[in-house]
C-alpha cells in the first residue's frame, strides 16, 4: 500500500475514535425521591392531618361555684342558731282522762323528762309512741321534732317540722325557723339547698315574722361559711 494510503487510513481511524469518545450522553430526568425522603413542606410532601371538630375531644368548661362546707360545719352553724324550745305543755289536757288518754299523757311526760335529761333515744321512742297513739296531740309532734334535731337526725326533723308547720298553727313560725335550720344542716343535698334558699328568703321578706331578724343574721353567717368553707366565727 502506498504511504499516502496508509496515512489517510490512519487519519480516518483517528477522526472516528475522537468523534465517538466525545459524544454527549442522553439527558435523563432525575429520579423522584422516595416518599421516605420527602422533606416537610416540599410540593410532594403529604399534607398534615387535621381532625374535624367532632374528632377533637372537648373539655368541659366547669367553673367551680362556692364550696359547700362539710356536714359537721353545717350542723355546727345550724345548732348555733337553734333556739332552746320552751313552754312545753305539762300534759295532754286537764281534767279526767280516758285510759287511752292516760297512756298518751304518760308517754308524753316520759318523753319530755328524757328530753330534759338528755336521754334522747328513750325520749324519741316515747314521743313517737305518744303521737302515734293520738295524732291530734301536736305537742308530742313538736317534742319529737326537737328530739330529732338534737340527735342530728335532720331529715326526720325536717319531716316533723313540716308537719308541725301545718298542723300546729300557733307555732307555725317556730316550725318554719327550725325547718330552715334542718335544711341548712342538709345543705349538701341539692333539694334541701334549693328549699333552704326559698325559705330563708320568705322569712326575710316577711318583716312580721318572729324570726325575721334571726334569718338576716343567719344569712350573713351562712354567706361567710359558704364562701370560705371555714367554721363560723364565734
Amino acid at each position: 500500500m502506498p504511504i499516502a494510503g496508509i496515512v489517510l487510513l490512519m487519519l480516518l481511524l483517528f477522526l472516528f475514535y475522537f468523534s465517538f469518545d466525545n459524544k454527549e450522553p442522553e439527558n435523563k430526568a432525575p429520579s423522584e425521591p422516595t416518599p421516605d425522603l420527602l422533606q416537610p413542606g416540599s410540593p410532594n410532601s403529604s399534607p398534615p392531618i387535621v381532625k374535624t371538630p367532632d374528632e377533637v375531644p372537648q373539655q368541659e368548661n366547669i367553673s367551680p361555684g362556692s364550696p359547700i362546707p362539710s356536714a359537721q360545719q353545717l350542723a355546727t352553724l345550724a345548732r348555733k342558731f337553734y333556739p332552746k324550745p320552751d313552754n312545753w305543755a305539762s300534759g295532754t289536757r286537764s281534767g279526767e282522762l280516758s285510759p287511752a288518754e292516760q297512756l298518751v299523757d304518760s308517754l308524753y311526760k316520759q318523753a319530755l323528762a328524757g328530753f330534759y335529761q338528755q336521754r334522747l333515744k328513750e325520749a324519741e321512742k316515747n314521743a313517737g309512741a305518744a303521737f302515734a297513739a293520738d295524732s291530734s296531740f301536736v305537742e308530742a309532734l313538736r317534742l319529737l321534732a326537737h328530739i330529732h334535731f338534737r340527735q342530728g337526725k335532720f331529715k326526720a326533723a325536717s319531716r316533723d317540722f313540716e308537719k308541725m308547720k301545718t298542723r300546729y298553727r300557733s307555732r307555725a313560725e317556730e316550725a318554719e325557723w327550725n325547718l330552715l335550720l334542718c335544711l341548712y344542716a342538709r345543705y349538701q343535698e341539692p333539694a334541701a339547698r334549693k328549699a333552704f334558699g326559698q325559705l330563708i328568703q320568705k322569712i326575710i321578706n316577711n318583716t312580721d315574722h318572729a324570726y325575721n331578724h334571726h334569718a338576716i343574721e343567719f344569712r350573713e353567717a351562712v354567706s361567710q361559711v359558704t364562701s370560705t368553707g371555714i367554721n363560723p366565727p364565734d
